[in-house]
């Protein structure tokens, strides 16, 4: 039975009784945002909207069957007076309750019957993935809807297509839509926006405001932008209630991709929807995805190398080139030759964001992430996105045709190492293909420099494939490079 099934059942057992979003909500084990926006997008009007019509419905056949007492009816109905239920009435069907008595029959009226959704055929969709984004401040126009009105929401993005230039200091240039949570009565704002790097002279018919960082359960629509609904409502319906995770009362975010066309609609969205943070110590996987427990407090050793990381990004990413070379080039190369078209990759250890790069010029999509907020803005000031993630305490999102790793797991611990490859590989598609950088050698110890405390974990070439095998994965392909440290480069896939 999906969501907005059980709402139905809910409303249709409980009509008589005082019911509300939140209280049909919870009985149906959601927030009152993943149920708005599950019945909105599902049936395409609001829960209190069909609560009331359904209750006039009723009331309008009791009095055609002769019920003598208005008032009755209108406190049946859960109207605290005869004048406010006359009014609904009449804002429903036209006429008054009066008249319906006096004329003994229904007809003519637009009543509301129950729904009937079972034999709803749910939309296949992919796993979301997890990710986690930092504040963002946008700029856009803002309009209020209903979900019977949301057709003009194309009209509003051309309305706001002629500001797009006059805003200043774009982070990233491709707009996003922003969706705030709908009230009780199915009323919610749409913003046509563009993230922003910082607020200048803006419009008056603009708005300007700023998302607080969240973690998303992030989907996929790939068909034409006309049928984004029903994308939305196998997501509130059946994907998410299936997950486990409890959405937030935050925006939605529609990120448009690089190959959206507006002229046509085609070319994708990616549907980012806002989840509440984990406390239950949960750690159930399903549909690929994964709740977390709380973040526990990080080692003393992860805390201080993303702390120097902290400090010396910027003259990091002047040290490194951009581009590739040697055996890390191969590497890249490699991998993206043996994804399939349209694969998507995890990159843990994002740094300024050079790998990146030429993994999408080579044709692969890459989610970025870096546990130091330092390498997030460098980025961001690129007009990248990149979530935060450390992969030693934080569980990945996925799953991806690919994870990247490079220059990273040298700082993980030996102790935890094998738990981060088990991660790894529960991050990836089976088969999928992870590519990672090891500095070859032994011992274990710390780098210190003017900018902090780099912890150092060297390993043995011959010490890894047994570990990779451990965790599930099979070596393809290796290399190395020397320079600055011996380095051992290799793509292993998971069994």
């Amino acid at each position: 039975m999906s969501l907005v099934d059980k709402a139905i059942w809910v409303i249709e057992r409980n009509s008589s009784r005082e019911l509300g979003l939140e209280a049909i909500a919870q009985a149906c084990g959601v927030s009152r945002s993943h149920l708005a926006n599950a019945f909105g997008a599902t049936a395409g009007l609001s829960v209190v909207k069909y609560l009331r019509g359904r209750r006039l419905s009723e009331a309008a056949r009791s009095l055609a069957g002769g019920a003598p007492d208005i008032l009755t009816v209108a406190l049946d109905a859960g109207y605290a007076s005869h004048e406010a239920f006359t009014r609904a009435f009449r804002d429903r069907f036209g006429v008054t309750p009066e008249h319906v008595r006096d004329a003994r029959s229904v007809d003519g009226l637009a009543l509301v019957g129950p729904l009937d959704l079972v034999a709803r055929t749910p939309r296949a969709l992919d796993p979301p993935r997890l990710l986690r984004q930092d504040a963002l401040r946008v700029v856009g126009l803002a309009e209020t809807h209903t979900f019977e009105s949301a057709i003009r929401i194309p009209a509003q993005w051309q309305r706001f297509m002629p500001y797009y230039d006059v805003i200043a200091a774009k982070a990233d240039p491709i707009p996003l839509g922003v969706t705030r949570a709908p009230d009780d009565e199915g009323r919610f704002e749409y913003v046509c926006a563009v993230e922003v790097k910082a607020i200048g002279d803006v419009p008056k018919e603009l708005v300007v405001f700023e998302i607080a960082a969240c973690r998303y359960a992030v989907f996929e629509h790939r068909g034409h932008v006309s049928t984004i609904h029903d994308t939305y409502a196998a997501i509130w319906n059946d994907a998410l209630p299936a997950s486990g995770l409890r959405v937030a009362d935050a925006p939605i975010l529609e990120r448009h991709h690089e190959t959206f066309d507006p002229r046509t609609g085609e070319g994708g969205l990616s549907l980012w929807i806002p989840l509440a943070d984990w406390t239950n110590g949960s750690n159930q996987t399903e549909h690929g995805m994964t709740s977390t427990p709380v973040r526990p407090a990080p080692t003393d050793a992860n805390r201080r190398t993303i702390e120097g990381y902290e400090v010396c990004a910027r003259d990091y990413a002047a040290a490194v080139d951009p581009q590739p070379s040697g055996a890390g080039e191969a590497a890249l190369r490699h991998i993206a030759s043996a994804l399939p078209p349209g694969a998507r990759a995890l990159e843990i250890g994002s740094g300024p964001g050079w790998d990146a790069d030429f993994l999408e010029a080579l044709g692969v999509a890459v989610d970025r992430t870096d546990a130091a907020a330092a390498f997030r803005a460098f980025q961001a000031e690129r007009g990248r996105v990149v979530a935060s993630l450390d992969v030693v305490e934080d569980a990945l999102p996925g799953p991806y045709d690919a994870v990247v790793a490079l220059c990273v797991l040298q700082h993980v611990e030996r102790a935890r190492f094998d738990g981060v490859l088990r991660k790894i590989a529960g991050a990836l598609h089976p088969r999928g293909l992870f590519l990672a950088s090891m500095r070859e050698g032994e011992g274990e110890d710390w780098e210190h420099g003017e900018s902090g405390d780099y912890r150092l974990v060297l390993w043995p070439a011959e010490a890894l494939p047994a570990r990779l095998v451990a965790a599930g994965f099979e070596v393809e392909w290796e290399a190395r490079h020397r320079g600055n440290g011996d380095w051992l480069y290799f793509v292993a896939r998971r069994r």
